[in-house]
């Protein structure tokens, strides 16, 4: 039995010590703006990366244009592969190892050269503009308060969804609609992307509580801090699927 308690013991000690880890490990999810400097000579390419556990996929952008791109992440400890054309035409992987704080990742790239480092900052924008529709869109849709969502708009909000007003006006008409008709409506935000200017959102959103609800693609345009253009995509989540996977 003690063999069995100290076993049982190791095996939970293990286990929080692999939870510890994963706790740690950063999200380096955005765009990454390297400068390598390499024997006297300076580049500037980019990876923009999407982070789901340890694991990283995404894009390389060099001056070859875009490239495949992907990677992973222990602790603070980063490591970026980009699959790119040689200039004899064949394809090869280019990796980058590097060390994050905070919006700043410093390293070496991997190669016969030695001495061969860089230094890549997150595109703060792009993070700002995030957290920015994420929260407005709380405000709006789970909160339903409009002069809460408001001070979120610029002095004109482009409205594409064709069922809804134009400008701040028809947000406000949208929200007094969701009070009165589904006042336990709530919006999850499943996922968050941000390129440039635009922010987009992955959402479920149930109307009414017990109902599969709606898989929605909303798209922002933010300039200067605030939100000034939307786009949307609204799909029902039907009672019978063809695939287990779900729409989230």
């Amino acid at each position: 039995m003690k063999i069995v308690g100290r076993l049982i013991a190791g095996i939970a000690l293990a286990g929080a010590s692999w939870l510890a880890v994963a706790a740690d490990t950063i999200d380096v999810t955005g765009t990454w703006q390297l400068t390598v400097q390499d024997t006297g000579r300076v580049f500037k390419p980019s990876f923009t990366m999407t982070q789901k556990g340890d694991q990283l996929t995404g894009t390389y952008k060099n001056s070859q244009g875009d490239n495949p791109a992907n990677g992973s992440v222990k602790g603070n400890e980063v490591t970026l592969n980009a699959q790119i054309t040689g200039q004899d035409g064949n394809k090869r992987t280019v990796t980058y190892v590097g060390t994050v704080v905070d919006d700043t990742m410093t390293g070496k790239l991997q190669t016969t050269r030695p001495g061969v480092t860089f230094v890549a900052r997150r595109n703060a924008t792009e993070e700002a503009n995030k957290k920015l529709v994420q929260e407005f869109y709380d405000k709006a849709l789970n909160q339903k308060d409009f002069e809460a969502a408001s001070k979120y708009l610029g002095a004109k909000y482009e409205q594409h969804n064709p069922r809804a007003a134009d400008g701040p006006e028809g947000l406000k008409a949208y929200l007094e609609f969701l009070k009165g008709k589904f006042p336990k409506s709530k919006s999850e935000i499943k996922r968050v992307f941000a390129e440039g200017d635009h922010v987009i959102l992955h959402v479920h959103a149930v109307r009414e509580p017990g109902t599969k609800g709606q898989a929605i693609i909303d798209i922002f345009r933010v300039d200067n801090g605030k939100i000034v253009e939307h786009w949307d995509v609204v799909q029902d989540v039907p009672d019978q699927a063809l695939n287990t996977n779900t729409m989230f």
